[in-house]
C-alpha cells in the first residue's frame, strides 16, 4: 500500500482516531487526578575511607557494606526504634537506600503520602543509623557522617500528570491508528471511482459534484459544476455516430437517497437543451417523487394508464422546461411490480418512443423491490446511480447480479454526491 493511500485511510477515520485519543488523554488525565500523590525526599550521609590510602581489601569490603547498609536501614529492628523516636505508629511508604555512582555518598531515600513524615523518617534514620555503624569494624574503618539532611518536599514526586497525558496520547495515537485500520478492513463501503467501477463491471459515465443544502434545481443554478457534470453525463450517453441508438433509458439505484430521481431531471433537462425532446416517466409506483421535484399534480399518471383508465396522451404534463414532459406515477398500486411487467407498460414504452427523442424512466432502488429489474429488459440501456460512500460493495454486487440476470444492458454508472475541484471554480463564475 502506498503512502497515499495510508493518508488517505487516516483521514477517512480522523474522527475515530481523534476520538480515541481524547478518550485516552482524559482517562490518563482522570486516572493520574484519582491517585493521592507522593512526596519523596532524601538525607545524605558520606563514608570515607580513615586511611590516606586505600588496599584491595578495603574496596572489597566496601561493596559488602553497600549491600549491608540497606539492609540494616529498612530492616525491622531500626523501623521499631524509629517508631518510638517519632512516637507514631505509621510506617513509611516506601524506603530505599542508594550510593550514588563515583562518590562517597549514601542516600536514604523515603517516600510516603505525608511530605513532613517523609522527611522526619528520612533524617531518623540516618541518625539512628550513624551511631549504630560506629560502634562496628565498619565504623572504625571508614568515617561515616551526615552531610546533608532531609527537608520537606514542595512538589510531589507521582503522579506525574504531564508524563501520565503524554503517555495516554502516545498509546491513544497508536491504538486510533489500529482501529482505524480495523475499522478500515472491516467496512466494506466503496469510496473510490476505481472501486466503484469494478464492482460494476461498466464504465462510470460521470461524477456529479455534491449539491448545497437547500440548493436550487440545476436549471436554475446559472453557471455550476452540476450543471456541467450532467451535460458531461448526456454526452456519454449519446454519443455522436454511434451505431446503436439508445433512445430508452431505465435510472435506477441500488438503495433509497442516492440522488437517483435528482439525476433523471437534472439528466433530462440536459438532454432537452440539446434539441431533443425528452418524457420522463415516474415508473416508482411506491414511493413517487418526480411530480414533487418538478412541481406537477399527481392525480392522474402512469398507474392509471396500466389500469386501463387513461392513454398517455390524457396523463403526460408540460414542466416548466422546454422539451420536457412528465409523466407522474398516479395512484399508488399494491402490485406494482406484476403491472409494470405486463404488456401495458411495453406498449407504453414503445408509443412513447414513437412521440419523444428521448424516454428517461425514473424507478425504484433494487434492493428493497423488484421493480426496476421488470422493467430493465423493456428499455435500450440501464443507468445505475450510485452515491459516494453510501453504498457497501456486497450491495452493489447483489444489484448487479439482479441486472445480469434481468437481462439488463447496463451503459454504465454515474457517481453522485461526489467532491468537485475548487482549482476549476474560476470557469463557473465568468
Amino acid at each position: 500500500m502506498e503512502f497515499k493511500a495510508y493518508l488517505v485511510i487516516f483521514w477517512r477515520r480522523k474522527w475515530s482516531i481523534a476520538v480515541t485519543v481524547i478518550v485516552t488523554m482524559v482517562v490518563a488525565f482522570g486516572g493520574t487526578t484519582m491517585i493521592t500523590p507522593s512526596y519523596q525526599t532524601s538525607a545524605t550521609l558520606r563514608i570515607a575511607v580513615n586511611s590516606s590510602s586505600v588496599s584491595y581489601g578495603d574496596l572489597l569490603y566496601a561493596q559488602r557494606l553497600m549491600n549491608t547498609f540497606p539492609t540494616i536501614v529498612t530492616g525491622n529492628t531500626m523501623m521499631t526504634e524509629l517508631k518510638g523516636v517519632l512516637k507514631t505508629d505509621k510506617r513509611p511508604a516506601n524506603v530505599k537506600v542508594i550510593f550514588p555512582a563515583e562518590s562517597e555518598l549514601m542516600l536514604i531515600i523515603v517516600e510516603d503520602e505525608d511530605p513532613v513524615f517523609a522527611a522526619n523518617v528520612a533524617n531518623g534514620l540516618a541518625e539512628l543509623f550513624l551511631p549504630k555503624i560506629r560502634q562496628t569494624k565498619a565504623g572504625r574503618n571508614f568515617s561515616i557522617s551526615f552531610v546533608d539532611p532531609a527537608t520537606i518536599p514542595q512538589s510531589s514526586a507521582s503522579p506525574n500528570a504531564k508524563l501520565n497525558i503524554v503517555l495516554g496520547m502516545m498509546v491513544g495515537v497508536t491504538s486510533g491508528l489500529g482501529l482505524a485500520f480495523l475499522l478500515e478492513y472491516l467496512d466494506t463501503t466503496l469510496y473510490t471511482d476505481e472501486e466503484i467501477e469494478k464492482v460494476v463491471g461498466g464504465k462510470i459515465l460521470a461524477q456529479i459534484p455534491k449539491f448545497k443544502r437547500k440548493q436550487r434545481p440545476v436549471w436554475l443554478n446559472g453557471n455550476s459544476p452540476q450543471r456541467e457534470a450532467f451535460h458531461r453525463l448526456q454526452t456519454n450517453i449519446f454519443v455522436p455516430n454511434q451505431v446503436e441508438t439508445l433512445q430508452t433509458l431505465l435510472v435506477t439505484s441500488a438503495k433509497p437517497g442516492e440522488g437517483k430521481s435528482t439525476t433523471v431531471a437534472n439528466l433530462a433537462f440536459t438532454i432537452a437543451r440539446s434539441g431533443r425532446k425528452v418524457v420522463v416517466v415516474d415508473s416508482d409506483l411506491r414511493l413517487p417523487i418526480l411530480h414533487k421535484v418538478f412541481g406537477l399534480p399527481n392525480n392522474i399518471g402512469l398507474s392509471n394508464v396500466l389500469q386501463g383508465e387513461a392513454t398517455w396522451k390524457e396523463v403526460v404534463q408540460e414542466s416548466e422546461i422546454p422539451g420536457v414532459y412528465v409523466i407522474t406515477s398516479g395512484s399508488s398500486l399494491h402490485n406494482s411490480a406484476e403491472r409494470l411487467g405486463l404488456l401495458e407498460m411495453s406498449a407504453l414504452i414503445e408509443e412513447l418512443t414513437q412521440q419523444f427523442d428521448t424516454v428517461l424512466l425514473d424507478t425504484p432502488a433494487l434492493l428493497p423491490v423488484i421493480d426496476a429489474a421488470v422493467i430493465a429488459p423493456q428499455v435500450d440501456g440501464t443507468l445505475l446511480v450510485v452515491g459516494r460512500d453510501q453504498i457497501r460493495k456486497e450491495d452493489l454486487q447483489a444489484v448487479r447480479q439482479q441486472l445480469m440476470h434481468s437481462q439488463a444492458k447496463l451503459i454504465g454508472a454515474v457517481v453522485n454526491r461526489t467532491k468537485w475541484d475548487k482549482r476549476y471554480s474560476k470557469y463557473y463564475h465568468s
